[in-house]
């Protein structure tokens, strides 16, 4: 939220996005625009979602594919 409140003092337009459930986690998440254009997220992990080991098994992804590791990042 410091981040988030730094970006609009300076005038900067933002995209936000409070609460919301992405990639198995709860996340608060705003996007800003450099002076290119390009897009940058900003996030913060609020909650891991529990897995629905029924639907989904741990480790994999809707379509049956592993999930990213590391530092990936899920796009919506």
């Amino acid at each position: 939220m410091a981040q988030l409140a730094r970006v609009k003092a300076a005038g900067l337009a933002v995209r936000e996005e409070m609460g919301v459930n992405c990639c198995h986690a709860n996340q608060d998440k705003f996007w800003v625009k450099d002076p290119d254009g390009v897009e940058w997220e900003v996030y913060h992990l609020n909650y891991d979602l529990e897995d629905d080991g029924a639907m989904f098994p741990r480790g994999t992804a809707r379509a049956g594919l592993p999930l990213a590791k590391g530092n990936a990042c899920c796009s919506s």
